[in-house]
């Protein structure tokens, strides 16, 4: 008898923070972020495309998820920009081992994105050979997260949110 796959779900319940149904709302998926004002969630859905759509629902439970994009690689972390109008995205593709000629150069497998809430292309801020924990800077202009440059070694790090942004070291 073949095993079913695990089953990954989120359930949402009221807290004083946020204004959601006093009802259980049931999501599959992983990896999820309040938007700001609390009235949307954004999370990485279970199923046929598991750990690369990013979908968005109402935090009452009133509509379907939306889709926003679907990305390449596992989705480690998400969060919602202070205004609420973009997500940023880290992900993880595994480094191709088998193709290494100077015509398709190795890539960084830890890549940093961006995308508007309302969906569309998803925008490449960066790529590095390691990236930890991400957020948005309080302005909503630039990310900052924990990270590795080659050559450089690890520490804090910003990037303005525009593709193929330039890397700033904080500490």
């Amino acid at each position: 008898a073949a095993l079913e796959p695990a089953r990954q779900e989120t359930w949402l319940l009221r807290h004083r923070m946020f204004p959601v149904s006093t009802r259980a709302l049931p999501i599959r998926g992983t990896q999820f972020s309040f938007s700001p004002d609390g009235k949307h969630l954004a999370y990485i859905g279970a199923g046929a495309v598991a750990n690369t759509q990013l979908l968005v629902v109402d935090s009452e439970g009133r509509e379907e998820p939306r889709p926003v994009c679907t990305l390449e690689g596992s989705v480690q972390s998400l969060r919602w920009s202070p205004r609420g109008d973009k997500i940023a995205l880290l992900c993880y593709v595994r480094p191709d081992s088998q193709d290494k000629t100077a015509a398709r150069p190795q890539r960084q497998p830890y890549n940093l994105y961006t995308v508007a809430v309302t969906g569309g292309a998803q925008t490449r801020i960066c790529s590095l050979p390691y990236c930890g924990l991400m957020d948005w800077m309080p302005d909503g202009k630039a990310l900052c997260f924990d990270g590795t440059l080659a050559g450089r070694g690890r520490g804090i790090l910003t990037v303005r949110d525009e593709p193929e942004a330039n890397l700033t070291t904080l500490i």
